[in-house]
């Protein structure tokens, strides 16, 4: 498991999560994060 991974298992039920929140999870900046998603649409 990844060293954040409390963060998104605090609430499993939750479906959407905010930028800042994947950004920490993965140990990424929130830029890389809007980069991987214009990438991918």
């Amino acid at each position: 498991m990844a060293p954040n991974s409390k963060l998104l298992t605090q609430n499993p039920l939750k479906r959407y999560y905010r930028v800042d929140e994947v950004a920490e999870y993965f140990a990424i900046s929130v830029r890389t994060v809007y980069r991987l998603i214009e990438e991918k649409f």
